[in-house]
């Protein structure tokens, strides 16, 4: 009889280690998707951001007249990147945005 009680004890044991250990495999599988989102994101905007320093430079050298849009030559954290340069008051640019353009980055 002990035994019996005994093995029964040890079989519930493990079901509820073996359930505990699926639902922190589970929460870490889940946190790494999370942490590899981010991670995109921030790679993202980082490459956005620079498509938007090389706008600048262009508009700073008279290099491209507005509007316009430009796509980066080289890709940039694999991202391609596009600014989109719009002139104030028109499409997305408020007319009382403070520069005479806004400059609109994305990267696919």
């Amino acid at each position: 009889m002990k035994k019996g009680v005994i093995l029964v004890t040890v079989i519930g044991i493990l079901v509820v280690v073996t359930f505990l250990a699926l639902a922190t495999i589970s929460m870490m599988l889940q946190q790494a998707r999370i942490s590899e989102h981010k991670i995109k994101r921030m790679k993202a905007i980082s490459a956005a951001e620079t498509g938007m320093i090389y706008a600048m430079e262009k508009l700073r050298k008279d290099e491209i007249t507005p509007p316009a849009t430009i796509t980066l030559p080289d890709k940039i954290n694999k991202y391609t990147v596009t600014v989109e340069i719009i002139a104030r008051g028109t499409g997305d640019c408020p007319a009382t945005a403070p520069s005479d353009y806004c400059l609109k980055a994305t990267a696919q």
